[in-house]
């Protein structure tokens, strides 16, 4: 997935397989239309539309082990709400953009 959305912070990345930030979460979302959620769904729907993307092979929805590799079992579909949230905030705070 971080191959298909870009990740505009350095909140989130991975350096030897540790994350330097909490999980976000993406269970309700109340989006107002404009052509800033145009362009934030957009990233979305194209990651839906993308196999590699929302399910990668070897992925998989639940981990049989709390020690498995990260991005091997996983919500895809919250991790890219919370990526593009993540950005949403990134640009807000630093770049001073309105939304």
């Amino acid at each position: 997935m971080f191959t298909y959305i870009p990740i505009i912070t350095d909140w989130i990345k991975i350096e030897n397989q540790k994350w330097d930030a909490e999980m976000y979460d993406a269970n309700f979302i109340i989006l107002h239309k404009s052509e800033y959620t145009r362009n934030y769904l957009k990233w979305a729907l194209l990651c839906a539309a993308t196999k590699q993307c929302i399910h990668p092979d070897g992925s998989q929805l639940y981990c049989t082990s709390p020690r498995t590799t990260i991005g091997t079992c996983h919500r895809f579909d919250q991790s890219v709400m919370g990526i593009l949230n993540v950005n949403s905030e990134y640009k807000r705070s630093l770049i001073g953009m309105k939304i």
